[in-house]
This record gives C-alpha cells, sequence and structure tokens, in this order.
C-alpha cells in the first residue's frame, strides 16, 4: 500500500461501501466505492505514481441493482484487485481487470446465485482473505445471524456454502 495521505473530497457521504486495494495493478492503493443504490455502481480514486489522490472516476455503471454489501480483493487471479458484490435477489457479481493507469473495470460479470434459503439478511460484513490455504483469494459474508457464508477459492467453485 501507498503511504499515507490525506484525501480531500465528498468521499463516502451517500449510503455506500468504502473499499480500498489495487485495482489497476500499479502497485499503488486505490479507494473505491460501491454505491448500491439504483443500478448500482462502482467509483475509484487512483493514487498517480507521485503517490497524489486523483479525480474520483466511475469504474463501473450498472453493476446491479440492491447491493447489500461489497468487498475488495484479487478473486480473479491477476495481479490488480476485484469488487465482488451481494445483491439482495442472491446474485454475485464481479467486476473486473482494471488496465494499468486505468479508470473503468472492463468486465462485470455474473460469478454466483446464493440459493434463496441461503441469503443472507442485512445488515452484512464482509471478508477477503485465503481461507484454504490455497494461494488464491477467498470471501466471507457474516450475516446479521451470524451465519457465516463463505465462497472457498472463487475461480473453482461458484456456489456459496453455509458455514
Amino acid at each position: 500500500m501507498s503511504r499515507g495521505q490525506f484525501w480531500l473530497a465528498d468521499w463516502g457521504w451517500r449510503p455506500e461501501f468504502l473499499l480500498a486495494g489495487d485495482a489497476d495493478g500499479d502497485g499503488l492503493a486505490d479507494l473505491l466505492t460501491f454505491q448500491p443504490a439504483g443500478e448500482g455502481s462502482i467509483e475509484i480514486h487512483r493514487t498517480s505514481a507521485l503517490g497524489k489522490p486523483t479525480r474520483p472516476r466511475a469504474a463501473r455503471e450498472g453493476f446491479g441493482r440492491d447491493g447489500q454489501i461489497a468487498v475488495c480483493g484479487r478473486f480473479s487471479g491477476r495481479a490488480a484487485d476485484d469488487v465482488l458484490a451481494v445483491f439482495a435477489d442472491g446474485s454475485v457479481r464481479l467486476a473486473s481487470v482494471m488496465p494499468r493507469g486505468g479508470t473503468r473495470f472492463a468486465h462485470d460479470d455474473l460469478v454466483a446465485t446464493i440459493p434463496g434459503d441461503l441469503r443472507p439478511r442485512p445488515p452484512l460484513r464482509a471478508v477477503a482473505g485465503d481461507f484454504d490455504g490455497d494461494g488464491g483469494v477467498d470471501a466471507a459474508i457474516v450475516a446479521d445471524d451470524g451465519r457465516v457464508l463463505a465462497n472457498v477459492g472463487l475461480s473453482h467453485s461458484l456456489t456459496f456454502v453455509e458455514e
């Protein structure tokens, strides 16, 4: 991650999920937001090569309706971070593949659908990490009732299971 810095902007004032990661794979931290209202969108505040924050840009529009939670991680196995989001209808979408120095995710894929009986109720929390020790990034979502829905190895399995 890059050095500490002040972010002077009206960032994160709406109901949105704040995320940090290296979305464009340049080795510098970027600030991202997932805005769940309406058609859903992702914005990015990149860090320039000089270490300065850049102006916010739309990284993905029309990402999905009624977003419930988002998490940033290298789910696609590429050298840059992706955004994984869960929606009220149980769909799980992945925004991925941003070119180095770019500001837009090239891909927006439906990667899973959580069955109705497993759908978590908000408020939700999400975390990314290598939970099974295979070197890949996994996602876990914690529901308000304490249930954990984990997708271990997103690139291998597209079904969320209750743990």
